[in-house]
């Protein structure tokens, strides 16, 4: 039996008294109030006792030796009770998570709430989703998305399933043509899934029409069987998500009705006549929908990794100091580089938090005018999903990953739980868009916007801040007429973020760096390709063209008046970030310009610039969510006042970390043009140290308040109460091979009889001789 109290258990108990504010009412207000929170877990205990689970003592099924089949098993029986916990009380909050707080696809009937259902809503008719979701709802189908094949899947107008139209049935025959069109990786599809919507090339005639959406039956609902022409299957063990089934499908001449193709944006008339979509954008709102769901999953997960290494840091002790200073052990916490990782860990859980809740609000409203066919804000929808998805499964992937290395060996065992996080978590990088052609994506549209400023034309009032500094940052980009449409890593459908027409300069003008020897830190000096003798002027090589340097001032970029307390601000946070993105924006449109002058194909200057592409979107996208959440943070409900010190200073821990730490993506981007001097940076390294003082009690409480329960969490080191050890043993004795090899005498007997008692046997033979 536990013991009631030990070493550990008073140590997290007295380090979680110390908390400056109610870890309850924080999560209220993660939760969105005390009835949101009460009924999210009334329903996790329902599924816990259901799944029998909440025992922390007995060792989860998860870590016995389980086959691909009892995996898979395991996760239908999860999936069906709480599906059911939803019909019977009449919630959706497992529509998008399960109960370990993964996102909904990880277990197979996921699949048809967070994907399945959202895609007939968003390219279907209105009776169309009315007949599938009632369908779905009540539990008479489970569905999948199918998509991505086995040769491709962000490059979605490549995909080559054909949907081809027989107008003498009023048909469509559907046909993998190709082994690398078969369709493989859909979540559910193996052996769940009796329906799916499948993306298909709809061909008319000898006429493609390019990619459309069809619903369709794929296994019996009597018996389970695929129904003739399908060929389908699970696709094996893998990083994680063991409990679904993801799976494959080929098609050989498989029928479905004309009423088959999902018709909210195009349909095809009886005689083959096809009536085409208002706006191609239409067909994404999906993507757009499920990325916005995993935005706010990530938050979860990295929550779960980090409650789990705080509550272990807190209670595990270890070394006495630097040369023996300290006159005992210490709580590994105790040490700024564990402290530190932590802390800054914690500060992104909640800014993931803070940006999905402003993204969802953005996706809210554009799903509402997509259902009116109003897709005015549709590039800038997608474009957002796109910078925050990738930036929070980085954020999650890392994080979670390094709450495993802060638990030291024993966050390598499985039965920590942090494995399992982090393999979930990963998964978030590439599902629904690999990120870094996502970044892509959304620097495709800020080029956009920059050349519509240049053209005197508006843009997104979202993206302001990109007109506010024009005049400042601006280097022209006119020349660069638009993205590469044949690269390699396009994008799902380029059209999206690039609907603005290109446009053309009278001119064609870049400004071109010049050293601080000539002009001081950030100058530039303009350049206008014009006839011009080559063989003078100190960067004549940097263009293809004849060049005439223009006696112009040389921009002088702004730098930053703030100093030591003032980082504290949070106007002099964004303004840091802002100067980051508008500068970072500005130079890669003019380094892209100069490439196209110096004779490089559209594609050839993307490649070659691809690198400060991204940083320049992670910039933006950094400034837009830090923008967000001193946003939240203004507007925090009354109710909830008590809370914004500590949140404030969380923020102000993510803002200036970010800026200092390392390891975040691209560090180099914030000092390389002297707006911070390193008087400044030192400056808010010291703020970083202050802060973490200040939130060093925190920390328990700022986990406690995501309210994970023991059983979902599901690790021997990271349940509330502390006791590490003695649950670690208590884990470890009932694993399978030990129960097994106590009740005979302590041997493992397979291993002994074909491996060791042989290779013993030998070895004292040998030496005999």
């Amino acid at each position: 039996m536990p013991s009631a109290q030990n070493e550990q258990t008073r140590a997290i108990s007295t380090f979680r008294s110390k908390a400056s504010f109610d870890p309850y009412s924080m999560a209220c207000f993660l939760e969105g109030g005390p009835g949101q929170l009460q009924t999210r877990r009334d329903a996790w205990d329902r599924v816990e006792n259901t799944l029998d689970c909440k025992n922390t003592w007995k060792l989860p099924s998860i870590y016995g030796e389980q086959t691909r089949s009892e995996q898979f098993d395991e996760g239908l029986k999860a999936g069906r009770v709480m599906f059911e916990d939803g019909m019977k009380y009449g919630h959706k909050l497992f529509d998008d998570m399960t109960w370990k707080y993964q996102l909904a696809n990880a277990l197979p009937f996921g699949i048809t709430t967070v994907i399945f259902l959202p895609a007939i809503k968003y390219l279907g008719s209105d009776e169309q989703y009315a007949e599938w979701e009632a369908k779905s709802r009540r539990g008479e189908i489970i569905g999948a998305y199918v998509s991505t094949e086995l040769g491709g899947g962000t490059f979605v107008r490549g995909f080559e399933t054909t949907a081809t139209y027989d107008h003498i049935s009023q048909e469509f025959l559907l046909n993998s043509p190709t082994l690398e069109s078969i369709k493989f990786w859909p979540g559910s599809l193996g052996y769940s899934a009796t329906h799916c919507v499948v993306m298909a090339r709809l061909v008319i005639g000898n006429k493609d029409f390019g990619i459309h959406p069809f619903i369709m039956g794929i296994r019996s609902l009597e018996d389970n069987k695929a129904l003739d022409g399908i060929e389908l299957g699970d696709i094996g063990l893998k990083y994680s998500y063991n409990q679904t089934d993801n799976g494959y499908i080929r098609f050989e001449n498989v029928r479905i009705p004309r009423s088959a193709l999902l018709n909210r944006h195009a349909h095809v008339l009886a005689d083959g006549t096809y009536v085409p979509a208002k706006s191609h954008t239409d067909m994404y709102t999906t993507m757009i929908y499920v990325r916005n769901v995993i935005v706010n999953v990530m938050a979860y997960q990295l929550a779960q990794a980090v409650t789990i290494g705080t509550r272990y840091s807190v209670v595990r002790e270890q070394g006495n100091g630097p040369n023996g200073a300290l006159d005992s052990e210490v709580p590994i916490y105790h040490y700024k580089t564990q402290h530190f990782r932590l802390l800054t860990i914690i500060a992104n859980t909640y800014a993931i938090k803070f940006a999905s809740r402003v993204l969802d609000k953005h996706l809210q409203d554009h799903a509402a005018r997509v259902l009116k066919s109003d897709q005015s804000r549709a590039q800038y929808v997608h474009v957002a999903c796109a910078g925050y998805k990738a930036w929070s499964t980085v954020l999650a992937a890392d994080g979670t990953e390094d709450c495993r290395k802060l638990c030291g060996g024993h966050g390598f065992l499985a039965i920590s739980g942090l494995s399992e996080i982090s393999a979930s978590a990963i998964a978030g990088q590439t599902l629904e868009g690999e990120n870094f052609v996502l970044w892509q994506q959304v620097y495709r549209f800020l080029l956009k916007c920059v050349r519509a400023l240049e053209a005197g034309q508006q843009i997104e009032c979202d993206l302001s801040y990109l007109d506010d500094g024009f005049k400042l940052y601006h280097i022209s980009a006119a020349s660069f007429d638009q993205s590469p449409a044949d690269a390699e890593q396009s994008n799902e459908e380029t059209h999206i973020a690039t609907e603005l027409e290109p446009v053309s300069a009278p001119k064609l003008e870049t400004f071109v760096p010049i050293p601080d020897a000539f002009t001081g830190p950030g100058g530039f000096v303009a350049v206008t390709a014009t006839t011009y003798d080559p063989s003078t002027g100190p960067y004549h090589e940097l263009l293809h063209e004849k060049v005439k340097r223009q006696a112009v001032k040389p921009q002088i970029l702004p730098k930053c008046q703030a100093f030591e307390k003032d980082f504290l601000r949070p106007e002099v946070q964004l303004a840091i970030y802002r100067h980051r993105a508008l500068r970072l924006v500005y130079t890669t449109a003019a380094a892209l310009a100069k490439s196209k002058v110096s004779g490089m194909t559209e594609a050839e200057s993307w490649n070659r610039h691809m690198l400060s592409i991204i940083d320049a979107a992670r910039a933006h996208t950094e400034y837009q969510i830090l923008s967000n959440i001193q946003e939240s943070l203004v507007t925090i409900p009354a109710e909830y006042h008590n809370l914004k010190p500590v949140l404030t200073r969380l923020m102000s821990l993510y803002a200036l970390s970010t800026i200092i730490n390392p390891s975040s993506p691209a560090a180099i981007t914030w000092a390389e043009d002297g707006y911070l001097s390193y008087s400044q940076l030192n400056d808010i390294r010291e703020n970083v140290h202050d802060l973490l003082g200040e939130l060093y009690f925190e920390a328990i409480g700022l986990t406690d308040a995501w309210d994970f329960s023991d059983a979902s969490l599901c690790s021997a080191v990271g349940c509330y109460d502390g006791n590490v050890y003695e649950r670690m043993m208590s884990w470890v004795r009932q694993l399978p091979i030990n129960v097994k090899a106590r009740g005979e005498g302590q041997v493992y007997k397979r291993g002994w009889e074909e491996n060791l008692k042989p290779f013993l046997r030998e070895g004292r033979s040998k030496s005999k001789l």
